[in-house]
């Protein structure tokens, strides 16, 4: 293929990228959000039960997608384990409006470790460098639905509930993690 020819081809490359940011949005620049809230359910391994806290900031460059950061800090029964991690993912909504439901898929890095551990070593637990930290990745999914509560030009507030699963693919911990999500937060256009 020749330069000239190359050159004219390259930018219908690029329709297929851009077509997703000229679906119409309420905000041209998209909208920014952050959201918490408590979560609990069981894991695979045999009478083990958790509960955590969640944490989420995303940017939605479109009405019906968002990139998402999130984290979750908790407990689990089995081992007496705490619980700290971090993911990145995609949500994606099929209506907008007052009630959007949705679905969101991501990546998520998870450090565990015995609470006794992080009381006795704390610097070691706080850096993820202790011996007795389990580094662990896994795909999380959730589906769920969010609700506005409140209103004010470019911001609101905003309920959401969603089933949550999480899926690690090594033994050194729970394969699964399944329950449930309730969130908090707060949305603003940009």
């Amino acid at each position: 293929m020749t330069r000239s020819r190359l050159a004219r081809f390259l930018p219908w490359l690029t329709v297929p990228l851009l077509l997703p940011l000229s679906v119409a949005s309420r905000a041209d620049a998209g909208e920014l959000h952050v959201a918490t809230g408590p979560s609990a359910g069981l894991t695979s391994w045999r009478t083990d039960a958790f509960v955590a806290q969640g944490f989420q900031a995303g940017y939605r460059p479109i009405e019906r997608l968002s990139l998402d950061v999130s984290g979750r800090a908790g407990y689990g029964t089995v081992d007496q384990r705490m619980m700290a991690g971090i993911g990145l993912g995609l949500t994606g909504y099929l209506l907008t409006g007052g009630v959007r439901p949705y679905a969101r898929l991501g990546l998520l890095h998870q450090h565990e470790e015995s609470a006794s551990n992080v009381w006795e070593k704390p610097l070691e637990t706080l850096s993820a460098v202790g011996p007795d930290v389990r580094h662990r990745s896994a795909a999380q999914t959730s589906i769920g639905l969010e609700i506005r509560a409140l209103r004010v030009k470019k911001t609101e507030v905003f309920f959401a509930v969603d089933a949550l699963a999480t899926f690690f693919a090594d033994t050194r911990g729970p394969s699964v993690y399944g329950g449930g999500q309730l969130w908090l937060g707060m949305l603003h256009g940009l």
